[in-house]
């Protein structure tokens, strides 16, 4: 039951902390784009940091604990 009425006012703040965030969202891109451009460290470092999403690095580190767990037990 992941929809009960205790969830209202979670769901009310997850609802107007996505619209507050849409509507910033210029705003903050901008100041971070410019950043991006003008730094090689800074793009260096959101590059490495976006292969954390893709899911690979998920799976690998899955796979290492699983191995951990496997070899400890």
């Amino acid at each position: 039951m992941a929809y009960t009425s205790k969830q209202i006012p979670l769901l009310c703040a997850i609802g107007v902390s996505t619209t507050g965030l849409v509507l910033i969202d210029h705003e903050t891109y901008t100041p971070v784009a410019r950043a991006f451009r003008q730094s090689k460290a800074f793009e260096d470092f959101s590059k490495v940091f976006v292969f954390v999403g893709d899911g690979r690095f998920q799976f690998g580190l899955a796979g290492a604990f699983g191995l951990y767990g496997w070899e400890c037990s």
